[in-house]
């Protein structure tokens, strides 16, 4: 076996949650065996059979289908480059429970899923690169990755609520109880659909310094 091209890189790829980056890791093998998220062993979503992702941390695998390569980019992006042979991949997954579709919106939940981890990412990479067995590598990546990788806050599109009920009226907006998948409260706040950049910076501070445990 070709110590030169059997090779483990990394890299960095635009996501297209913020336009931010996210890491990648360029694989020397066409990876066909796992059927479970490397990080927090949840059925992937199959795609196509060169195309898998999981749906709760928001790994992805894609295989170049020329090279039998695989890339694994550790969030959400709309395309992925064969290292080996340069052939872009488009990538087709569901990212309604990541995206709400406003672009500040979408920049708090890059930050408070992804921004915050750039760092810890960026040291578990430098040391993946000095790794050339998949055993060694899987193992790596689940013992170090799995506590950066797992989403902190979701988007939830307003159709998955069901069962409101009015609790409480106040002077910025409504309190209701909900049902999703289990009893939850929800706040409706009178003309959310222009949000001020103040507003939005409330809502990360409250996260980060009172209760990041919330979707």
């Amino acid at each position: 076996m070709c110590s030169d091209c059997y090779l483990i890189s990394s890299g960095w790829v635009e996501s297209t949650l913020a336009k931010k980056p996210i890491p990648i890791l360029y694989l020397p093998w066409w990876d066909s065996y796992h059927i479970y998220c490397i990080s927090c062993n949840k059925n992937l979503s199959f795609v196509s059979d060169c195309q898998k992702w999981c749906s709760d941390c928001y790994l992805i695998y894609t295989g170049c289908r020329y090279c039998l390569t695989t890339n694994i980019i550790f969030g959400p992006t709309n395309q992925s480059q064969c290292r080996k042979c340069k052939r872009i991949s488009f990538i087709n997954i569901d990212i309604t429970n990541i995206s709400s579709g406003d672009h500040s919106v979408d920049e708090i939940l890059y930050d408070i899923n992804f921004g915050n981890q750039i760092d810890k990412a960026s040291d578990c990479m430098n040391n993946i690169n000095n790794i050339n067995s998949p055993t060694y590598l899987y193992d790596f990546v689940k013992d170090k990755f799995k506590p950066i990788l797992k989403p902190k806050m979701k988007w939830i599109p307003y159709s998955q609520i069901k069962n409101l009920t009015e609790i409480a009226k106040g002077g910025f907006g409504i309190i209701y109880k909900a049902t999703l998948d289990e009893h939850v409260a929800l706040k409706k706040f009178f003309n959310s659909q222009n949000m001020s950049k103040y507003f939005l910076s409330e809502v990360i501070i409250f996260i980060f310094l009172i209760c990041f445990n919330i979707y």
